[in-house]
């Protein structure tokens, strides 16, 4: 399964169907558990106890309720990497919110398989960050590239502090500059790419590699490691996707669709290059074995709209002409 295959699986509503199905039938067999524990007790009983029923609660389906909070009891993992040496395992886990129930924010861990008295180690961007997500190693598996809110985060929260009265005490956690309060902050901000060094071990350099407006996703490595490729919706910073809300139109409905361009980064400079062509929505995408071109699969106009009729494309990464 592709990559952009398993992102659209962790948010497709037959998965989360799957999950609130498995809570029910966990519910349930506890349920049933215990009526057979009951009738068990009631069969070794006195015969002045012979006539005990069940009780109700056992008879009873469970509630909604009781079956969310099972259901969120559960760890959330959203993706895993290994390294290409197989000597390193990076995973995305779930946070969870205020109220004890998974939310959408996350992070990201890494591990030595080899053992040590480190054990797994959360890699992150900075302490203002609540979303790291889309691990990717780096082919030599030294370093780790994944995305974060934490510069957007951080910014937020900087112009709250500016914005404070003198006279008023400073915001306490999970506040935003509008007042919001933490209900605002369960979501991820604006991501940007970062690469964490791992071979420094607890003291990772991590680098911030981009400062872009949009949505960013799927992180690759080249080959030779001196670039990383990208998915990127200029000006879009929401969640895109068939099943996510779209902006409003402004001006003539339909006339600029947001299309999501293949991008390259170069993490020594910083230097961002357009590769796909304007007028195409890519979907997925992945490297030629010597880095010199991409294979991707992409349609014209809105991308939500046209993914059936999609075609597989040839991009030259120095021209980035499609064929």
């Amino acid at each position: 399964m592709s990559a952009s295959a398993r992102k659209k699986w962790k948010t497709h509503p037959l998965r989360m169907a799957a999950s609130v199905a498995l809570a029910v039938a966990l519910g349930t067999a506890a349920l049933a558990a215990q009526a057979t524990t009951a009738a068990t007790a009631t069969a070794t009983a006195p015969a002045a106890a012979t006539t005990a029923t069940v009780p109700a609660a056992a008879r009873t389906a469970p509630r909604i309720d009781d079956v969310l909070t099972l259901a969120a009891a559960l760890d959330s993992f959203r993706s895993v990497a290994m390294a290409p040496d197989g000597k390193r395992i990076a995973w995305v886990e779930g946070r969870r919110g205020a109220d004890g129930r998974p939310s959408e924010q996350t992070e990201v861990f890494a591990v030595d398989l080899a053992g040590g008295p480190a054990g797994p180690r959360r890699v992150s961007a900075g302490s203002a960050e609540t979303c790291a997500t889309e691990p990717a190693w780096s082919p030599d598996g030294r370093r780790l590239a994944f995305l974060s809110d934490r510069s957007a985060r951080r910014s937020s929260h900087d112009a709250a502090r500016r914005a404070q009265p003198a006279h008023h005490s400073s915001p306490g956690a999970g506040t935003t500059p509008d007042g919001a309060g933490a209900a605002a902050r369960e979501g991820c901000a604006q991501l940007q790419l970062w690469v964490a060094d791992l071979d420094r071990g607890q003291l990772a350099e991590i680098t911030e590699i981009t400062h872009l407006a949009g949505q960013l996703s799927e992180p690759a490595w080249s080959p030779d490691g001196s670039s990383l490729a990208l998915l990127y919706i200029a000006g879009r910073t929401a969640a895109a996707g068939p099943l996510h809300a779209v902006p409003r139109d402004n001006g003539v409905v339909g006339e600029t669709p947001e299309e999501q361009r293949l991008i390259t980064v170069e993490p020594a400079t910083g230097k961002v290059r357009e590769v796909s062509p304007p007028d195409l929505h890519v979907y997925e995408f992945d490297w030629s074995p010597d880095g010199t071109a991409f294979a991707a699969v992409a349609a014209s106009g809105s991308g939500d709209d046209n993914w059936w009729l999609a075609r597989l494309y040839r991009f030259d990464r120095a021209t980035g002409a499609a064929t």
